[in-house]
């Protein structure tokens, strides 16, 4: 009879072995593959409804003008680091005109939308020709895409 138990919680927990792992692996591919390939577009069909009634335009023109609308909140937001907020070519234009480059330390970052470009704002600290650190403005106008910069003033 001990052979028989035992043999039979063997064939019990094959069984449940069995089933529960293809069973897991069926869960995981039902929840987690349709989030995983489904884009999100960073706009809802809501949104293109809402931007439609309230200009007066079709469905199709309004997600034209969201998808534009998104491609350029990205192609601004590219060219700032995520991490620490500044604009990766206004800091590097910065740092390397001061006397000691290592010495920068970004303190903040503002901008504003300008249309055709971003008129950006940069507070930093960084040694002066005395050792001291200082902390520094720098204003400039910035393209879309990041690559023409054009300081307008710095303090």
């Amino acid at each position: 009879m001990e052979v028989n138990n035992t043999e039979a919680a063997k064939k019990k927990k094959i069984l449940i072995n069995g089933c529960l792992i293809p069973t897991i692996i069926v869960i995981v591919v039902i929840f987690l593959i349709p989030l995983s390939s489904s884009e999100d577009k960073g706009y809802s069909d809501n949104d293109i409804n809402n931007l439609s009634d309230s200009l007066h335009i079709n469905k199709d023109s309004a997600e034209s003008i969201l998808v534009y609308n998104l491609k350029r909140k990205q192609t601004i937001e590219s060219s700032f680091s995520a991490l620490y907020g500044y604009h990766n070519g206004l800091k590097n234009t910065v740092k390397n005109s001061l006397k000691d480059p290592d010495s920068f330390e970004h303190v903040l970052t503002k901008y504003w939308d300008n249309g055709d470009h971003l008129i950006v704002l940069m507070k930093y600290r960084a040694k002066n020709s005395f050792g001291g650190f200082v902390v520094n403005v720098v204003k400039a106008k910035i393209s879309l895409d990041g690559k023409e910069i054009i300081i307008i003033s710095q303090d």
